[in-house]
């Protein structure tokens, strides 16, 4: 694998991609109740990711810091860094807002629109499992198995809003 399509893959399958998913699905669990509409949920819901990702890359920048020797050169590293570590947050919660966003043009229902969003972010789950346990092994039981582990904590959030609303 190139140096430029290893980088790209961290970016797209990474911890933080992993965990923007998780974090769009837990709040559309949340913001997407029926007393919501899509902007209210586009809005809540992008307003926290980048409030995490900011914290995200806040964290990481004061971590290495404290590791650093170079001074303003050090700061400079480490901030870009972070937030190219950190981009998979925000790249990854893209897909799922673009789809609340067809609910507020209504071009979708606002309900359908969470429910949907919800449920691609299982796939993408799934599909990073798959991407994660493909570099890792070249058994396509395990590689499925990876797909359906992912995949299980987009069900169970999505099980989550089935229960609570």
């Amino acid at each position: 694998m190139s140096e430029v399509a290893r980088r790209q893959k961290v970016r797209f399958v990474s911890e933080s991609a992993i965990y923007g998913l998780l974090l769009v699905s837990a709040l559309l669990v949340i913001t997407g109740n029926r007393s919501d509409t899509s902007w209210a949920v586009l809005l809540k819901v992008a307003g926290t990711v980048v409030v995490f990702w900011i914290a995200h890359v806040f964290a990481h920048v004061v971590g290495q810091l404290s590791d650093a020797d170079d001074g303003p050169v050090a700061f400079k590293k480490v901030l870009q860094h972070a937030v190219n570590r950190s981009s998979g947050l925000l790249i990854a919660a893209i897909i799922p807002l673009a789809i609340v966003l067809l609910g507020a043009l209504n071009i979708l229902n606002d309900d359908t629109a969470v429910w949907l969003a919800l449920i691609v972010d299982t796939g993408l789950l799934a599909a990073f499992g798959y991407l994660a346990f493909a570099h890792w092994t070249p058994l396509m039981p395990l590689r499925l198995a990876g797909a359906a582990a992912t995949a299980l904590l987009g069900i169970i959030i999505i099980l989550m809003k089935a229960f609570i609303h």
